[in-house]
């Protein structure tokens, strides 16, 4: 083999690992966004981020580094790896869907959007009743929604009708309930959380947790649920039946695919899920989104907020 050869076949190699690194640190990559002048609201899937935040003259989008708005009002509830999308309310009071882009409506009002990688679920108001589209089949009208969720293969959705109230899994009503606070799904897996004789439980995947007061405020996420509460003055978290803590400040990623909470301890501030812990942190106050790949939150830093969206 001449030098010559030799010298191509080394450029070569360089040439490809430097490509493969710039791939493999593109698909890692931190984001540093703001500042704003309040705290942003954030949604992170495995390959994808969301967040919506105020300008001087409405409200913006940033999906994926595109910047949608100036709008009224916007609404970000969901996203999956394929889907990333957001209701919004022009200035004419009538409420928009734009999903990867694409726009649908307008609608007397717009709740509950959840996206799954093959479709899209949704409530909406018309003529003074409510409506849910999932992935295109409508169902009601129905006297109030209280919650829509959708995956690949599944969905569920809550409502009211004739003064009681029901669940729909997979076109099979469930019900009546007493009160339904919140739904949630992970493939084909439906979860609630409801109210029976004035206090609270979870069904999740079928499996039922309980009682809670119904003073709690219960989040569900694809992998669980977590409560926050106070015992003896301290503070904990129930993350699916498992007590942790105490903590001296906890603050729950509602918005998270998976069950996720920041929570300070000895003026330390931690990101805990159910299987790691991220951190440490010197904020005092964090609100954010996690997934299995991603976490993103927002900070604070002088006057200003940040946001914030790293590998996990």
């Amino acid at each position: 083999m001449t030098k010559k050869n030799l010298f191509i076949i080394v450029a070569i190699l360089v040439f490809l690992i430097a490509l493969g690194g710039y791939f493999f640190v593109s698909a890692k990559k931190n984001y540093t966004f703001g500042p704003y002048s309040q705290a942003p609201e954030i949604l992170v899937s495995d390959n994808s981020f969301i967040f919506k935040y105020k300008g001087a003259d409405g409200e913006y989008v940033n999906a994926n580094e595109k910047v949608y708005g100036p709008y009224s009002e916007i609404k970000i509830n969901s996203i999956s790896n394929k889907t990333i999308g957001f209701s919004y309310k022009d200035i004419n009071s009538q409420w928009w869907l734009n999903v990867n882009g694409e726009i649908s409506g307008p609608y007397n009002q717009v709740e509950y959007l959840s996206l799954s990688d093959n479709g899209v679920g949704f409530a909406y108001l018309r003529d003074g009743q409510w409506y849910v589209n999932i992935k295109n089949k409508s169902y009601g009208p129905y006297g109030r929604v209280f919650g829509v969720a959708i995956s690949n293969d599944s969905f569920i959705f809550a409502y009211n009708k004739n003064g009681d109230n029901y669940l729909m899994v997979n076109d099979s009503e469930d019900g009546p309930f007493e009160k339904i606070d919140s739904v949630s799904i992970s493939g084909a897996k439906a979860s609630f959380v409801y109210n029976n004789s004035g206090e609270k439980y979870v069904n999740f995947a079928g499996k039922i947790y309980g009682p809670f007061s119904t003073y709690s405020t219960i989040f569900l996420f694809n992998n669980g649920f977590l409560i926050w509460f106070l015992d003896g003055g301290n503070l904990y978290v129930n993350l699916n039946d498992m007590i942790l803590g105490p903590y001296e400040a906890v603050n729950i990623f509602e918005n998270s695919q998976i069950a996720a909470f920041y929570a300070r301890i000895k003026g330390t501030g931690y990101i805990s899920t159910a299987t790691k812990i991220y951190g440490p942190y010197d904020y005092e106050f964090l609100s954010g989104s996690a997934s299995k790949g991603k976490i993103g939150f927002s900070y604070q830093d002088g006057n200003g907020w940040y946001v914030k969206i790293e590998p996990y």
